[in-house]
């Protein structure tokens, strides 16, 4: 590990800083698909690198192009309690007719 940060391989990306995961946090807890994008393209050091962070953030990269609507998460707490009674996700063949689950 040592030789290969000397010698400038991806090893070697730097930790990302307490201020930019906080800004990451911040922007997955707000849902904020295109906010995070923009953050990424400023930062883009942040997606470099062999780490577990790194990967996450080129697969979000790569998966959020165009699907703003399947990362569109909602907070059980944001729709009133609602996904409990409303029938969509019953066993029963009721609902809405959509497919279960996909209330968001």
């Amino acid at each position: 590990m040592m030789l290969a940060t000397q010698l400038g391989s991806p090893a070697a990306a730097a930790e990302p800083t307490t201020e930019e995961l906080g800004t990451i946090s911040s922007l997955l807890e707000t849902n904020d698909v295109e906010g995070l994008r923009g953050y990424l393209a400023d930062h883009p050091d942040l997606a470099e690198g062999d780490t577990p962070l790194a990967a996450l953030l080129r697969r979000f990269l790569v998966e959020s192009v165009g699907g703003n609507d399947f990362f569109r998460y909602r907070n059980r707490d944001d729709d009133g309690g609602g996904s409990s009674g409303d029938g969509g996700g019953s066993s029963d063949g009721g609902g809405d007719g959509g497919s279960p689950g996909t209330g968001y």
